[in-house]
């Protein structure tokens, strides 16, 4: 462990004595925040590169970035590494010109669990300070609104609010407020990976928000939508190639989300159409992990 104030005096002592610098980390390369992450992603990288250390950058997503100075200083840097492979279509897109190879979210080879299924509707909230504290009042009222045309569909809908980061909980009370006196809906936080995978694959129907709740969602098979908060949620849905279940966070959508639900158009071959998805996607993810082994050995 670094002391905070010693970081980098004691970085670059460490790294002059490994061979290989492999850094990742999903959102690294964003600044959606006051500060980025993006200068602290290139000075692991130059360090590296000063002491000629092979560099991996694997299963990296980017954006987005609205500082177009930082996207060029991506592009230079990335040319200092020896693999980077990013997770989405968007990402390369974004650092045009540079060689990189596209793959997968190592997290759509989760295998799926056999337990037994509920009649649950899974709704995973976000709470948007996180990115853009302008939208925290409409993102509540929407998700309130979606649950009670839920319950004033059919009143025995079994529905459950799911937290699966923290960050996230105070949009969860707050919604949980309002239908205290009115309907029962129940509310998930998982401690764990493994509770969050086995609650998830119970459901019947998932909405979700946040990008990894959602790809448990798809590799448990599960049928799902989910909400555009971010680029990188309609690349995940063009990934596994159900764009159509990507909706924008407005009363359009609700009306939509519930036809969809209502007509059970999700079940009609959805199992087949995702099994034959996730098995090109598995082979993808596998490929690249062997393009990381080969620039491992050949150090």
């Amino acid at each position: 462990i670094i002391k905070k104030n010693q970081f980098w005096h004691e970085f670059e002592k460490i790294i002059q004595r490994v061979d290989i610098l492999i850094i990742g980390g999903g959102n690294m390369l964003m600044d959606i925040k006051t500060y980025s992450t993006v200068d602290i992603f290139i000075k692991y990288v130059e360090i590296a590169h000063k002491y000629n250390k092979k560099i991996i950058v694997p299963f990296i997503g980017i954006g987005p970035i609205s500082n177009v100075f930082l996207l060029y200083k991506i592009k230079e840097v990335f040319k200092l590494c020896n693999l980077v492979i990013v997770r989405d279509r968007q990402s390369k897109l974004l650092i045009d010109g540079v060689p990189l190879k596209i793959s997968y979210d190592p997290a759509f080879i989760l295998p799926t669990c056999s337990n037994k299924k509920s009649s649950e509707i899974l709704i995973n909230v976000i709470n948007p300070d996180t990115f853009d504290s302008d939208k925290y009042i409409s993102y509540r009222e929407f998700y309130i609104k979606l649950i009670k045309r839920f319950f004033e569909y059919n009143s025995n809908n079994q529905i459950a609010i799911i937290i699966s980061e923290n960050a996230d909980k105070r949009m969860a009370d707050d919604i949980k407020k309002y239908f205290t006196n009115k309907y029962h809906l129940k509310t998930y936080q998982p401690k764990t990976t493994k509770a969050l995978i086995k609650i998830i694959s119970k459901s019947k129907f998932v909405i979700g928000t946040r990008m990894h709740f959602m790809i448990i969602a798809y590799t448990q098979q599960i049928p799902l939508v989910g909400l555009k908060w971010q680029e990188k949620i309609v690349g995940f849905f063009d990934n596994i190639q159900l764009r159509q279940n990507c909706y924008e966070v407005d009363n359009r959508s609700i009306d939509e989300i519930l036809e969809y639900y209502y007509s059970e158009k999700f079940l009609k071959m959805y199992d087949v159409f995702v099994q034959k998805r996730k098995n090109e996607i598995y082979d993808n993810v596998m490929s690249n992990l062997k393009c990381i082994d080969y620039e491992i050995t050949e150090t």
